[in-house]
């Protein structure tokens, strides 16, 4: 025999109506909770508690805490743990009133967890074997709801640090790579939702899956034109220093790529020593700047000076001006003609000694 009248249970911030056992309930997919949500069902009268507790089912079986509340009209029904995302439960109350008539009950209520999020694109795509993630870029994951990376853990192996942001859009999940990918190799990310229970986070996996990283083109100044070369050098190019700026120089495909913490800022194209007068490889540092400087081994003014040997043999600089007007022509770009500094192109040349500070190191390989 069921209670007379109309009963309700609330589902989370939803509240349904019985009418004589018999639920008035929108489409099951609406019954949803949060995994850690209470469920709370109110009656019309009093309610025998011990009646409803020693006849309590759930299906499937899970550990709960029964709270009464407003003189055993309302049953507070919170998860252990958590409800098992994506879970199905079925949930059948049995008692009787505790005033007279001492009416009895039976009635269920079916919900659904919250499921933990389904993964709906990736970049890079799934089993992608040319994958470029440049140092400082994210590798972006959309989700099938609104997301918020607190909720989410990530794992990126082989083992390498990762921060977890917020993504372009509500529902994306950006990860980015604390240390530089490896050319050519494969890397399986692995995402997690999490969820705060009494014995510690509990995470739940929701999605895996791998890509393999492009390798560099072989690019030489010989053989590619300079759009190739450079965007090479912006794509490519792996960060020696990773924290502050740097200068990079590369003697092969004749580009410069400026770095901010390991993230590329600039790139541009250069001349470096011709044969025999080849610049010299290594690890330097900006010694000093001049916004126009003298050479009087060759007369010719070297505009946006950076001295990068503690001799000032060797620096980086405009394309050079001759006393009487003349400059050296930008053709010359992307070709190795100096007599051993790095030349630069007329705004480029601008742009990098303004950005350069004295101590910036610079890389030339």
């Amino acid at each position: 025999m069921s209670l007379s009248g109309v009963f309700f249970v609330g589902v989370g911030s939803l509240t349904y109506g019985y009418v004589d056992g018999v639920a008035l309930l929108p489409a099951l997919a609406r019954n949803t909770v949060d995994p850690q949500e209470a469920i709370v069902v109110i009656f019309p009268d009093p309610i025998s508690r011990t009646s409803v507790e020693n006849n309590f089912a759930l299906s499937p079986d899970a550990d709960v805490d029964l709270r009464w509340e407003d003189y055993a009209t309302r049953l507070v029904i919170t998860p252990g743990d958590m409800w098992m995302p994506g879970a199905t439960y079925a949930l059948t109350l049995t008692g009787r009133q505790k005033l007279p008539p001492f009416a009895g009950f039976t009635t269920t209520l079916s919900f659904v967890a919250r499921g933990a999020g389904m993964v709906v694109t990736t970049s890079p795509v799934a089993e992608e074997k040319n994958a470029i993630v440049p140092f400082g870029e994210s590798i972006n994951i959309t989700m099938d709801r609104e997301v918020s990376p607190h909720d989410y853990a990530v794992i990126l192996s082989p083992s390498i640090g990762v921060t977890l942001i917020s993504g372009a859009t509500e529902k994306e999940l950006a990860i980015v790579p604390r240390e530089p990918l490896a050319h050519g190799k494969r890397y399986t990310l692995s995402l997690y939702r999490t969820y705060a229970v009494p014995q510690g986070p509990f995470h739940k996996k929701i999605h895996t899956f791998s890509f393999i990283t492009a390798m560099p083109p072989a690019y030489s100044w010989r053989d590619a034109s300079a759009q190739e070369r450079l965007f090479a050098a912006h794509t490519f190019v792996q960060p020696q220093i990773l924290t502050g700026k740097y200068i990079d120089v590369d003697r092969t495909a004749q580009t410069m790529t400026l770095f901010d913490n390991g993230a590329v800022v600039a790139t541009h194209l250069i001349s470096t020593g011709r044969i025999g007068m080849e610049t010299p490889a290594g690890i330097y540092a900006v010694e000093n700047k001049t916004p126009r400087a003298w050479s009087r081994q060759y007369e010719l003014f070297m505009p946006y000076w950076m001295a990068f040997t503690a001799d000032g043999k060797y620096g980086i600089h405009e394309l050079p001006q001759w006393p009487g007007g003349a400059r050296e022509t930008a053709q010359h770009l992307g070709t190795p003609v100096s007599h051993g500094c790095v030349r630069l192109g007329y705004e480029s040349a601008r742009i990098v000694y303004d950005w350069a500070e004295i101590g910036t190191p610079v890389v030339i390989r």
